[in-house]
Order: structure tokens, then C-alpha cells, then sequence
């Protein structure tokens, strides 16, 4: 009688390649020069005004950290939030592309 060979699974083969310390990298989000350029105005404006990221956040309904990562371009501003924004700082949406 001959021994035939199972086929491993692909879990089996990932738990061996883990075991062997190979590991996949996570791809990071790349940041857009208009995503950190429109953080950057953002975090202009609001030190101008002198307020603080929890008082923006807390006035857009956004938790500090996001606010946090608008401002650095982590996170892509979406519209709704960019004008929301705008509202709360009192300038025209236009104050964000200058």
C-alpha cells in the first residue's frame, strides 16, 4: 500500500509560514500631497483661531484622534466633514485650497 500525501490546507500553510517567520506586510494608505495640504490649512485655522483640537472636534462631532489625522493628512477629508469644518470656523470652504 502506498502513502498518498493529503493536500495541506492553506490555513496549515499559513500557520507553518508564521512558525517559520514569515509574515505579511500590511499595506499602508499612501497620503495625497491635497490630503496633507488641506490638513495643514486646517490646523492653520484653528491655531489661528486658538482653538484646541478637542474644542474642534467636539463642535464638528469628530473624536480628537480623527481630528488629529485630518489635520496630518492621515485620513482624506470627505465633503460633508470639510464643510462641516467650515461652518465651525467661520471661513469659506475656499480658506481650505489657498
Amino acid at each position: 500500500m502506498t502513502h498518498v500525501e493529503t493536500p495541506v490546507s492553506l490555513s496549515c500553510r499559513r500557520r507553518r509560514a508564521l512558525r517559520r517567520g514569515v509574515r505579511r506586510r500590511r499595506q499602508l494608505p499612501e497620503q495625497s500631497s491635497v490630503d496633507v495640504h488641506i490638513g495643514g490649512r486646517l490646523h492653520l485655522l484653528r491655531s489661528e483661531l486658538g482653538l484646541s483640537r478637542e474644542t474642534l472636534a467636539n463642535g464638528v462631532g469628530l473624536t480628537v484622534d480623527r481630528v488629529e489625522a485630518h489635520e496630518r493628512g492621515v485620513k482624506r477629508i470627505g465633503a460633508y466633514h470639510l464643510v462641516r469644518y467650515a461652518e465651525f470656523l467661520g471661513v469659506p470652504l475656499s480658506a481650505f485650497f489657498n
